[in-house]
C-alpha cells in the first residue's frame, strides 16, 4: 500500500474533504506500522498499569477486578446512574483483561 502524498493547508478555509481523508489515511497507515501483532502499541513503560483508561470487571475466565486510576471514578459514575453494565461491553471487558494479562 502506497502512502498518500502529504497535504499542506494554509488556513481553515483551505481544508477540503479530500485533504482530511488523505491526512486520516496517512495517520492510520503510520499507526498501523507501529501496532504489534497482538493488536496493541508496544511501549517502553514498565510501571503499573494505572494509565489504562477504563477498567476490567470480574469475568469468569478473567477472575480479576481492576479499578485503575480514573477508571474507578468511571465505574462509580456508571454505577450511580445505573449504567454499569452498559458502559463496557463484554467484548471490551475481555480485551481489557487480555491486555492486562499480556502486560503484567
Amino acid at each position: 500500500m502506497k502512502l498518500p502524498k502529504q497535504v499542506t493547508v494554509g488556513n481553515e478555509e483551505d481544508v477540503s474533504e479530500e485533504a482530511v481523508e488523505t491526512t486520516l489515511r496517512r495517520a492510520l497507515r503510520f499507526f498501523s506500522t507501529l501496532q504489534a501483532e497482538g493488536g496493541y502499541w508496544p511501549g517502553d513503560y514498565g510501571g503499573i498499569l494505572y494509565l489504562l483508561p477504563g477498567m476490567a470487571r470480574l469475568i469468569s475466565s478473567c477472575l480479576l477486578i481492576y479499578f485503575i486510576y480514573y477508571g474507578a471514578i468511571y465505574v462509580i459514575g456508571l454505577s450511580a446512574i445505573g449504567a454499569l453494565h452498559s458502559g463496557l461491553s463484554q467484548e471490551h471487558q475481555r480485551e481489557i483483561c487480555r491486555y492486562l494479562y499480556n502486560h503484567q
